[in-house]
């Protein structure tokens, strides 16, 4: 009975991973849409969420909803690999803070409006949107362990990600506004983010064929 509960947590897992990066996505393309003056290229996906937005409830709600997806996602990987439980183990909490930090602190703790003086939630948010950001970066070298077969792509999908945070660093933190980097910082946070998206989905189907060929095996 054990173990045919996690099987359904792992394919619960393979579902929830998928819909947490389609739910991301779907907000980043369709709800900026609504918002004014948004640029893809130059804003980033937080101000969608600021209290000026018009759509800033419905984005917290996008969030809290692929918060909760990740969460279920980093539970299913837990389970997934029982022969190597302590790197399942960080793998799972790193993806758990991803959905924590990126999802679920973004929407109780929206950024500040941009020009205006920080405020203990911006600071929050902010810290909320680090610890995702650090987790998930983090997940693929863990995960490069965890599926020795994956590695290269691990560290590929790495060192993209890395890659991004640097440039969107120099972007949001570069105080000219007709700069390049600061020009195109949206741009910067979307290819991290469709990077470690694209990684996700990979993963996730790993999960499920995996799982079916053991049943498979078990049952021939």
């Amino acid at each position: 009975m054990l173990k045919r509960n996690k099987k359904i947590l792992i394919k619960w897992a393979f579902f929830a991973g998928i819909a947490g990066c389609l739910v991301d996505l779907i907000s980043m393309f369709i709800l900026g849409r609504e918002i004014k003056g948004y640029s893809p290229l130059s804003n980033t996906m937080s101000m969608m969420g600021t209290s000026k937005s018009p759509v800033d409830h419905q984005i917290a709600l996008w969030w809290i909803l692929m918060g909760i997806l990740f969460v279920i996602f980093g539970l299913g990987i837990r389970f997934a690999f029982n022969d190597k439980r302590i790197l399942a183990l960080a793998a799972s909490w790193l993806i758990i803070l991803y959905g924590v930090g990126e999802g679920l602190g973004s929407a109780l703790f929206p950024e500040d409006v941009p020009g205006t003086t920080h405020t203990l939630t911006g600071l929050l948010h902010n810290f909320m949107g680090g610890l995702g950001t650090t987790s998930i970066t983090i997940f693929t070298l863990v995960m490069a362990k965890l599926i020795p077969e994956y590695k290269k792509f691990s560290y590929l999908v790495f060192i993209i990600g890395i890659t991004g945070i640097i440039l969107f660093g120099i972007g949001q933190f570069w105080h000219n506004p007709a700069n390049f980097f600061v020009m195109n910082k949206g741009l910067w946070q979307r290819i991290f983010v469709m990077d470690y998206y694209l990684y996700v989905i990979v993963i996730a189907i790993k999960l499920i064929t995996d799982t079916d060929k053991i049943s498979i095996e078990r049952h021939s």
